[in-house]
């Protein structure tokens, strides 16, 4: 805020804040002893918005393809005929006189 000669973000937004703030020279106020900064802007560009949706569509393809597969897999587990347990299988009674 001092780099800006304001106190408080109310002097930011008077007429001689505004007028210092567009004429001042940021790039010359710093040097190379400065602490290294990071500057983001929050309007999103075209390519971050298409990225995004991009990504969304991508995960939406993904979820339906996994629904679709284990509805395949369900209804080939309801086509396939029942394997037999031991309690289905008929227990081979045979009588044989030359034990």
């Amino acid at each position: 805020m001092t780099i800006l000669n304001a106190q408080t973000t109310e002097e930011l937004f008077t007429p001689e804040g505004i007028a210092y703030c567009a004429e001042v020279d940021m790039l010359e106020l710093m040097d190379a002893d400065d602490t290294p900064i990071h500057v983001r802007n929050y309007d999103s560009s075209f390519f971050e918005i298409c990225s995004i949706y991009f990504f969304i569509m991508a995960s939406m393809r993904l979820l339906w393809t996994s629904v679709q597969m284990l509805l395949v897999w369900r209804i080939c587990l309801m086509s396939m005929p029942m394997r037999p347990t031991a309690s289905r299988i008929p227990l081979a009674r045979t009588w044989c006189p030359f034990y």
